[in-house]
């Protein structure tokens, strides 16, 4: 047991620096020896109630941050993180009342709005989400994650060139960011610019090369630019990372086709059903590519 502290600010930054290295049970047991003591002191319900929820506790948790805004109602983050634990029991709805309520309050709180307009784009409300993204660019135009969320949003709505243009700037404003060149790069092949999105994915790939869905990324690309053998060279790259993906099956056989080595694509696309039943898409084409013969080498 710890026995209650002398002074609440030292126990509330020893708890705090334990909650912040992920050290969660001895943040929470932190939290609640200050209590013991100063049960009436606002921060600590609330970063109780946040420790809990990420230890799986959400039900605790509410009663915790509850605790908090009777105490101090007028405190954004508690709002914006009584809106993350709502998410977490299913009550959305509430939950969106919960970020807004943090916003009206704060207007400029980031992560009010990030989550604000996350919970939008789950509920299906991409045009809300966008507003909500754009709202927040405003006061946090540098901040690129924004940029990168909106840019998801616009895209999601097929406003593929405003995607691109807020892929573009979250790159500019964090180019050290793999999924962002992906983003991008992604963006640029709707967009039927594959030459560009080929080289956004080859600088995804130099931030980190051990992410199998960028190298099917990069294939899907290079066989769009009829470059299906450097996209086989890509594709052995993923197998190497993850064997069993039916994408990279569904994708070798695509290069194959482009080769004509159709016997060969046909096996992979059944190799691509086999590994998951979601390509039972690619069933009908099985038998024209099984039966259909190789061409005769000149």
């Amino acid at each position: 047991m710890i026995a209650t502290p002398d002074d609440p600010d030292q126990a509330l930054d020893a708890a705090l620096d334990h909650h912040r290295h992920g050290r969660f049970t001895a943040a929470i047991a932190g939290y609640r020896a200050l209590l013991e003591g100063w049960p009436d002191h606002p921060h600590a319900h609330h970063l109780l109630g946040v420790a809990l929820n990420q230890t799986g506790d959400p039900v605790a948790a509410l009663a915790s941050i509850d605790r908090a805004l009777a105490l101090a109602p007028g405190q954004a983050p508690f709002r914006n993180n009584r809106g993350v634990v709502l998410l977490a029991l299913g009550r959305s709805a509430e939950a969106l009342a919960e970020f807004r309520a943090a916003l009206a309050r704060q207007p400029t709180y980031g992560d009010a709005a990030f989550n604000l307009a996350s919970a939008l784009l789950a509920e299906d409300r991409p045009e809300e989400a966008a507003a909500v993204f754009r709202q927040a660019r405003r006061h946090h135009p540098r901040l690129p994650e924004f940029l990168n969320r909106l840019g998801i949003t616009l895209r999601h709505q097929g406003r593929l060139e405003d995607a691109l243009d807020a892929f573009q700037r979250a790159v500019v404003a964090d180019p050290d960011s793999w999924e962002f060149h992906n983003n991008l790069a992604n963006c640029l092949r709707d967009l039927g610019r594959r030459p560009e999105a080929l080289q956004a994915y080859h600088l995804a790939l130099d931030r980190q090369p051990r992410r199998a869905e960028l190298w099917v990324n990069l294939a899907a690309t290079l066989i769009g630019l009829g470059q299906a053998h450097q996209a086989l060279a890509a594709l052995d790259r993923a197998a190497a990372l993850t064997p069993d993906a039916a994408e990279i099956f569904q994708t070798r056989a695509r290069a194959l086709t482009q080769l004509a080595r159709y016997r060969e694509a046909g096996r992979m696309r059944l190799r691509a059903v086999a590994l998951d039943p979601g390509y039972d898409q690619v069933r009908g084409l099985l038998n024209l590519l099984l039966h259909r013969p190789d061409p005769t080498p000149t």
